[in-house]
């Protein structure tokens, strides 16, 4: 008895969850300027960086001191 009320629970919890749905778009918004908009130069980068924890931090038992 109590296994089947805990999947009918379950099974009302997932119908209410699926069944909730956000209002449709009434319009699409309207657009600042009619202009075309104007590409700026492409920067790309790249960076090297060491993310080693100083000596005396803890890992929490993730690290290399984790015997």
């Amino acid at each position: 008895m109590k296994r089947r009320l805990t999947c009918l629970l379950a099974l009302a919890f997932a119908v209410l969850a699926c069944g909730a749905k956000a209002p449709a778009p009434t319009a699409a918004p309207a657009r600042a300027s009619a202009l075309p908009l104007q590409a700026g130069p492409l920067k790309v980068g790249v960076a090297r960086v060491d993310i080693t924890p100083p000596p005396g931090i803890s890992t929490f038992g993730h690290g290399p001191d984790a015997t």
